[in-house]
């Protein structure tokens, strides 16, 4: 709810955008949904939710009126548009699901086009990555620091951060009192971060809350197997035991304990990777991008 009243306060003192336009997206939640709603005139608007309302903790009250202002809502998951018409029965007919649009044949392209650092592309060990914004308790990154704890004296491992955000000096400074200085390794954003995918075991994202996380569907496009916390569109993406694994969405030792027992049977984690390597690419959601932004009658 911080978050939220911040961001109207920022909306509040921003500028309305001059002109018209026939549709205006906002799409992320909280300031760019404001903006939208409040600043911008448009004969039609569409705003993208990529979490999972409730279990992000927002307030409703403090969106209501402003996602009463848009035609179309979208949520990346359908678990997502189904909890947020729970929480907006009154806009629950211009909610709707739309698979987020991932180019499958640059994803794979990307992930040929560089070499990481020889920190990383010069380790023969068991490499776990989790590519993600550094906020420690959404993104469950205090949880990684102390699964990496747990796992230091009883397997040979390194576990590479991709990514940058608002934690990543006190995460650095936990990191450094917890003693993880070469097992856990702080990379940065990367503009092109699909060769750490190529080159790791394992992906793990230990989120508190989620949308449909891209990085996921990234991560198996590239044949990575996948370990993650139970959000509610994590049944959707993984099919667990079979091209990955699930545990509980808790601060416990499960997130620790599952590492550990794929570390010790790299055939169940090359089972894994035969499974995704199986499953069809996504299907192009252009066409459903379009269908969403513009009626019938005015498609270019």
């Amino acid at each position: 709810a911080m978050n939220q009243m911040l961001a109207h306060i920022h909306a509040d003192f921003c500028a309305l955008l001059p002109g018209g336009y026939d549709t205006a997206v906002a799409y992320l939640e909280l300031w760019p949904t404001i903006y939208v709603a409040q600043k911008v005139k448009a004969a039609r608007k569409v705003a993208w939710v990529h979490v999972d309302y409730e279990a992000a903790r927002l307030n409703a009250a403090l969106d209501a009126k402003d996602y009463a202002k848009f035609d179309k809502i979208v949520c990346v998951a359908p678990q997502n548009a189904a909890r947020l018409k729970k929480v907006f029965p009154a806009l629950a007919e211009r909610i709707l699901f739309s698979e987020n649009c991932i180019n499958a044949g640059a994803v794979r392209e990307q992930s040929r086009a560089c070499v990481p650092e020889s920190e990383y592309a010069g380790y023969p060990g068991f490499k776990i990555l989790t590519v993600a914004r550094l906020d420690s308790y959404t993104k469950g990154l205090d949880r990684i620091l102390a699964a990496a704890a747990q796992l230091k004296g009883k397997m040979e491992f390194r576990w590479y951060l991709v990514g940058g955000g608002q934690d990543e000096t006190a995460l650095k400074k936990q990191a450094a009192e917890m003693q993880l200085q070469g097992i856990l390794y702080f990379l940065g954003a990367k503009e092109n971060p699909y060769p750490y995918y190529a080159g790791a075991n394992l992906f793990v994202l230990a989120s508190r809350n989620e949308g449909k996380p891209v990085t996921v569907t990234e991560a198996q496009l590239l044949g990575l197997p996948v370990l993650v916390t139970r959000y509610p569109a994590a049944q959707g993406q993984i099919r667990d035991g079979v091209d990955g694994r699930i545990v509980p969405n808790e601060d416990g030792n499960a997130l620790a304990d599952e590492i550990f027992r794929l570390a010790q049977k790299p055939e169940r984690l090359a089972a894994f990777r035969e499974a995704l390597n199986e499953r069809k690419t996504p299907a192009a959601a252009g066409a459903r991008l379009e269908e969403i932004l513009w009626p019938e009658k005015e498609r270019p």
